[in-house]
């Protein structure tokens, strides 16, 4: 009798995060709480990280922190909606609302566009732009992914019906230097894409979601099962997996209950964009949350 294939094959790392072990760190300015998922490499500052997913509490209005060079992503979990305002005054008066109509609010900048990001839909832009969100009704909480612009590419979706994943990795997470990210093995050389590791992301944002590989066995980590046994993630657990380049993984995936979503970010190399590609594709990305078939909402790559 053959040996069942192993995980660790195709996985290089596994991580399970459960909701209860995530800690509070308030803002500074008082306006709310973040919650630190994962962040590449661990440890790292806001000036060296690769990427870093978090979950934030947003309990008053304000100005998002800038970040040069990061390319962010937002998804609304809970309340809303939140009116996102874009333009150097960070708050506007009769700006373009991009659901249809004018939308007024108090600031002094009538150029400003305003985007009411509704719930379970991606909205990507670039850490350093000034961006203001406005809490019409109440307090929310949103997931936020971050990954440094001409190193990293993040494709996120939002899953809401039971469906198969295949996930994979063609090219290594590193720097532009060809430098390895330390997230589990490979290498690479030069700039762009190369061999070497990709990481899957998958957060439960909301109800139960389980997971079950249907090719391989779960890997030698705590709090995964033996062998291919379902994993039920709560609401707010976190399934992280590092990719072989060239090998792919195959997981069912289903919800507990209607309500049920499962957010999944892939992180793998990108190559350096100018600021007129990355304009372009912020705006595909932006116009693409429509979503099709078993996913509420897509993205292609979150490089805005």
């Amino acid at each position: 009798m053959t040996d069942r294939p192993q995980l660790h094959a195709a996985a290089s790392r596994a991580q399970l995060i459960r909701a209860t072990e995530l800690r509070a760190a308030p803002w500074k300015n008082g306006g709310g709480v973040t919650r630190e998922i994962v962040c590449e490499p661990p440890g790292a500052g806001y000036d060296t990280f690769l990427w870093r997913i978090s979950v934030a509490d947003v309990e008053r209005p304000g100005p998002f922190s800038r970040f040069p060079e990061i390319d962010r992503s937002i998804v609304l979990l809970r309340g809303g909606p939140m009116l996102l305002l874009t333009g150097d005054g960070g708050a506007y008066e009769g700006g373009v609302h991009e659901r249809g109509g004018a939308h007024a609010s108090s600031g002094a900048n009538e150029n400003g566009n305003i985007h009411e990001l509704g719930r379970w839909e991606p909205w990507h832009f670039a850490g350093e732009a000034a961006v203001s969100a406005q809490l019409p009704a109440g307090p929310t909480r949103d997931f936020n992914v971050m990954s440094r612009r001409g190193a990293i590419a993040a494709r996120i979706t939002v899953q809401q019906l039971p469906q198969t994943l295949v996930l994979g990795s063609s090219s290594g997470i590193r720097t532009n230097t060809g430098t390895d990210a330390g997230i589990g093995t490979g290498t690479g050389t030069g700039t762009g894409t190369g061999t070497g590791t990709g990481t899957a992301i998958l957060y439960c944002a909301a109800g139960t979601c389980a997971v079950t590989p249907l090719d391989a066995d779960w890997p030698d980590a705590a709090g995964l099962p033996a062998a291919r046994a379902r994993l039920e993630l709560s609401e707010g657990d976190t399934l992280r997996l590092d990719m072989v380049a060239g090998t792919a993984l195959t997981l069912a995936v289903d919800m507990a209950e209607p309500a049920a979503r499962l957010i999944d970010v892939r992180l793998e190399a990108s190559e350096p964009r100018t600021d007129t590609a990355r304009d372009t594709q912020a705006a595909t990305d932006n116009s693409a949350i429509t979503g099709t078939g078993n996913d509420i909402s897509t993205t292609t790559e979150a490089t805005t």
